[in-house]
């Protein structure tokens, strides 16, 4: 019942309501998760038109509300000719439905009481069933990426309970990245057998770590042992007595293209790159505020926290991306009954360290964190950043709400070092000025029209051109998509007008053939006109037999170097000819 007490020709009046006597009833169809409004009915009194009031009142409303989505309907008890057993079964309010197969086995029946008794038919049956029982051993399934088809090796069945796995971050000869897999009894594993050759070279450099749920978290080194054999050593442990509820480590695909940020001033922010950072997410109640939500930036090599922030009267579900020197996740803030995003920016300051490789044991630094909140007017279901393939295009975090859309939402509004007040030196940076509510424009939403419900996750990843990012949704719903964060700066675009180019190149073609033709001919004229002078001259200086000869020297001299200029027909004749 919708309250509403203005005048209104289908207004109902229901004396029995607690509360809300007036108003407009309506028959709603909700998600029983999120609540989200599927569809509704709003009742306006009995049809008026006897052939439309065939069904009874609530069969109506039922059957529009679930048209399109619905396989089991509700049947009387006595209908034939369908069988119904489960009229002798005795039953109360509460108990476990039952179900029964009629003869054929063609339609399964299911009971159950509520103020009266409720029977289903349905054809979905599955009689075939099969026992699966939980050992708890790992598998594996291998299957080709681009069919989506089983290989001949299929699913792999492992003896042993995976405790972590790592992919190699070198390939073999065949650009194959085999996988590490770490047993319950700290045994090492790699898979396949072809990338044992490059998981022995690189075992120096490899290090891994493991989390559990009761917020301790243990670093292992490999090791070779005198046999050639992979052996995991631990080199140390974190114990943070917290509850752990989520591990983020960095995306292996991302390439960083800039190594500090341009001030205003002209001078270099370094960034706090660190490859082997991890973001551990805790919560633990509190006496005094309720609860307690943590985040610990850990360095998985040397077991060091870099950084650490609590947030009293906060709880999950917390969504975080973590990507080059800066960190975004959401949490639900008790006290104020509203989302907020938390953006950390980390900066190792003017002058960088780890000019050439980064380290996380020689001379560890304290990097400098920036952070700013931020109130989200929407309940956040995934979050993720985009990526491309070298790291020049802007990052964008792509922000899945509750209400069916995906935001895209720039950094620059996420900046944690958005001031307060401009200054000219953040003006010209292209800092904005703080504000502490998120804007959602419809703009910003990438899946338009089409509403996406209970959204589990966002996968990004690299295409073939550096300005764009591919995105797939996944939940109840499959939505794939790209996205341009910094425009499509390497496309043409549909409008290009490729006519006008074709002439433009035809005509500078045109040309610069016409041009080379004609310097060939000037530079002809010119030789013919060098070696005229030079006949001319000597006629005045020399007589006499003595001089044809002279003349005769010259002019062949002089046409030599005419015919050097690709000349096909030259003639020498003696001074004479000219009187």
């Amino acid at each position: 019942m919708l309250y509403f007490k203005g005048r209104l020709w289908f207004k109902q009046y229901l004396p029995s309501k607690p509360s809300d006597k007036w108003g407009v009833k309506v028959w709603s169809l909700c998600d029983s998760k999120t609540g989200f409004l599927c569809k509704l009915d709003v009742y306006t009194g009995n049809p008026k038109d006897p052939f439309n009031s065939i069904e009874p009142l609530g069969e109506r409303v039922v059957l529009n509300l679930t048209k399109g989505c619905m396989r089991n309907f509700e049947v009387k008890q006595k209908r034939p000719p369908i069988e119904m057993r489960p009229q002798s079964c005795k039953m109360k309010k509460g108990d476990e439905p039952k179900f029964w197969v009629n003869a054929d086995e063609s339609i399964v029946t299911c009971t159950w009481q509520d103020i009266g008794r409720v029977n289903l038919f349905s054809t979905e049956l599955i009689s075939d069933t099969e026992s699966v029982q939980n050992t708890g051993k790992g598998s594996l399934f291998i299957f080709n990426p681009f069919t989506g088809q089983p290989t001949s090796e299929g699913l792999v069945k492992l003896g042993f309970r995976i405790k972590q796995s790592s992919l190699l971050h070198q390939p073999n000869k065949e650009f194959l990245r085999g996988v590490l897999l770490l047993d319950d009894s700290n045994n090492i594993h790699v898979f396949p057998e072809s990338t044992r050759e490059v998981a022995h070279n690189i075992a120096a450099s490899t290090f891994l770590f493991t989390g559990e749920t009761n917020g301790t978290l243990t670093g292992y080194a490999l090791t070779l042992s005198p046999s050639e054999h992979l052996l995991v050593t631990e080199v140390w442990k974190l114990h943070i007595d917290q509850p752990t509820i989520e591990v983020v480590g960095k995306n292996p695909m991302e390439r960083v293209h800039s190594q500090g940020r341009v001030l205003g001033d002209r001078s270099v922010l370094y960034k706090y790159v660190n490859p082997n950072l991890v973001a551990v997410v805790t919560q633990a109640p509190d006496p005094v505020h309720k609860y307690l939500l943590s985040i610990f930036l850990v360095d998985v090599v040397s077991g060091a926290v870099v950084f650490s922030v609590v947030h009293k009267r906060a709880k999950g579900p917390v969504h975080l991306v973590h990507s080059e020197n800066w960190l975004v996740y959401s949490l639900f803030n008790d006290k104020f009954r509203r989302t907020e995003v938390v953006a950390l920016e980390l900066y190792e300051g003017k002058t960088q360290s780890n000019t050439t490789a980064f380290s996380s044991v020689l001379s560890p630094i304290q990097p400098i964190v920036d952070r700013q909140a931020f109130i989200l007017p929407a309940t956040v279901e995934a979050m993720k950043e985009t990526i491309t393939e070298k790291g020049i295009t802007s990052k964008h975090i792509l922000v899945a709400l509750s209400t069916g859309g995906v935001v895209e939402l720039p950094w620059v509004f996420l900046d944690p070092r958005r001031p307060f007040t401009l200054t000219p030196e953040m003006r010209e940076e292209g800092v904005i000025p703080y504000m502490p509510e998120l804007p959602i424009p419809s703009e910003s939403i990438i899946n338009y029209n089409q509403t996406l419900m209970r959204i589990q996750g966002i996968h990004t990843s690299p295409s073939g051109l550096e300005s764009t990012s591919l995105v797939l949704v996944y939940g109840l719903d499959l939505f794939y998509t790209r996205v341009a964060p910094s425009k499509t700066f390497d496309v043409l675009k549909e409008d290009f007008d490729y006519f006008l180019i074709t002439v433009v190149l035809t005509a500078l073609l045109l040309a610069s053939y016409v041009t080379k033709k004609l310097s060939s001919k000037k530079a002809l004229k010119q030789a013919w006109n060098l070696a005229a002078r030079k006949i001319a001259s000597s006629r005045h200086q020399h007589s006499g037999s003595a001089f044809d000869s002279a003349t005769t020297t010259t002019t062949t001299t002089t046409c030599e170097k005419v015919n050097n200029m690709k000349c096909k027909h030259v003639v020498v004749w003696p001074w004479w000819l000219h009187a």
